[in-house]
């Protein structure tokens, strides 16, 4: 059994990278992190289409479907060796070695990194709801990255370094303007009146796999789902208040900025349906 984490790096065991590297000189590249569940990346359709429509958005030359194939292919073989069926996976795609200066050579190969860490346990964290506080530091709005999760994670490692008190799971972040846009680690949900509300990310955030998840299965699960401006004042009127990752699945809140938040129903609920997908 492989000591964790453990990673292959081009499908090949390794933990380190060229100093040249785009990815580590200017985080020029993009990951996912895919929750493991029965040997298999649960909702791996959602990461891979996001993943490849970021690539092809940050213009990165790659076969798409020899890409995906090698994806595939690592996982496989590293949760075989390191003996998991559940586990958390994180992949880290760049735009490979070059030289030094902005400027990248179009046909470079990328570098592919697939790391396996222990699984992530958030179920008494579900039972008993989060308590969230609100952050100071603004997102700066940009239309070139809005919506990726590409390697420049600056503004969260800030924001989450707010705080130390371990009573609060999560921070809101909001924009400039002064918009709620979403949490540290995760996608902001409101709701009202059995109507999901969150953020649109067109300028700022990232558009998450569970929040596309629950966009696209509300109206199933017998809801309306909406996207737009969430104000800080709607959470003054606000049934219910849930974040969402592909690691904590559903997290509902019974705390926000000191606002008490009795129902949790309607999330919880949710949460449920997003495990039962997850495992299919």
């Amino acid at each position: 059994m492989l000591l964790l984490p453990a990673s292959l790096i081009d499908g090949q065991p390794s933990d380190q990278i060229s100093i040249l590297d785009r990815g580590l000189m200017y985080g020029d590249g993009l990951f996912e992190t895919v929750r493991i569940v029965c040997s298999q990346p649960a909702l791996w359709a959602l990461h891979w289409q996001r993943l490849e429509a970021g690539l092809t958005r940050l213009n990165f030359s790659f076969n798409a479907e020899a890409l995906q194939q090698s994806l595939l292919s690592d996982i496989e073989r590293l949760l075989l060796v390191a003996q998991l069926t559940e586990a958390t996976l994180k992949i880290t795609i760049t735009r490979g070695i070059g030289q030094r200066g902005y400027r990248y050579t179009a046909d470079a190969p990328l570098t592919r990194i697939v790391t396996v860490f222990p699984a992530t346990d958030v179920e008494a964290l579900a039972r008993t709801g989060i308590k969230v506080r609100l952050c100071s530091l603004r997102l700066a709005r940009s239309e070139a990255l809005a919506g990726l999760k590409h390697l420049n994670r600056m503004e969260q490692v800030i924001a989450r370094n707010e705080w130390n008190d371990p009573d609060y799971y999560e921070g809101i972040l909001n924009d400039t303007a002064g918009n709620m846009i979403c949490g540290t680690m995760s996608n902001l949900f409101l709701v009202k009146e059995r109507v999901l509300l969150t953020a649109d990310v067109s300028g700022c955030g990232i558009a998450g796999t569970r929040r596309r998840w629950l966009l696209e299965n509300a109206n199933g699960l017998g809801l309306e789902a909406r996207v737009g401006i969430l104000n800080p004042e709607d959470l003054s009127s606000a049934d219910e208040v849930f974040f969402c990752n592909a690691l904590i699945g559903i997290l509902p809140a019974v705390e926000v900025v000191d606002r008490t938040l009795p129902s949790r129903d309607i999330s919880l609920r949710l949460r449920e349906a997003l495990l039962e997908a997850e495992y299919q």
